[in-house]
């Protein structure tokens, strides 16, 4: 097998992502335990459950408090892949990821990892994209169930939590 990176300008597709849902729908904002603690609202606020603010997004999508202190972020959009390179499940606004057969598997962190009740490290979340290889060439991209495909259409192999598109090869 075939580790091939997967480039994708995470700033560029939260911020797209951010832009294009703030319109439409507040974020969600979690902690630090992927607990809700509100919403950002359009102009980059963080607000509570009692419109109180509690923070300003920055850039890179974290929240900080008026002290400074960085205290959770926004619930990264995408999909879960789990540990051992499966597709677990789609992130909810809401910041959980459920299995297809709809039970939560987990929640999402501000960092994009995703834990278990007992916060053990289940999985990364991912965004869809284009998958390069180590010369920076366009191979295929990355399907919105966790699939890595080449443009097309055909299974070429998966995706790991990191980020890194593995190839099927032949062998001998």
């Amino acid at each position: 097998m075939r580790k091939i990176k997967i480039c994708l300008n995470v700033c560029l597709v939260l911020l797209l992502s951010m832009t294009a849902t703030a319109k439409a729908q507040d974020i969600t904002a979690v902690d630090f335990a992927g607990e809700v603690i509100g919403k950002v609202i359009p102009d980059g606020t963080a607000i509570n459950f009692k419109n109180e603010i509690i923070g300003q997004l920055t850039a890179d999508g974290f929240l900080v408090n008026s002290k400074g202190s960085i205290i959770g972020g926004i619930v990264p959009q995408g999909f879960a892949v789990s540990n051992d390179h499966k597709y677990l499940g789609k992130v909810s606004s809401d910041g959980t990821v459920r299995l297809p057969s709809g039970k939560i598997a987990g929640k999402v962190l501000p960092n994009g990892l995703v834990v278990d009740e007992a916060y053990n490290v289940i999985a990364s979340v991912l965004s869809t994209g284009i998958v390069y290889d180590d010369l920076g060439n366009a191979v295929g991209r990355l399907a919105g169930n966790g699939s890595y495909i080449n443009f097309e259409g055909q299974n070429i192999g998966f995706v790991s939590p990191s980020g890194y598109a593995y190839k099927q090869t032949d062998s001998g």
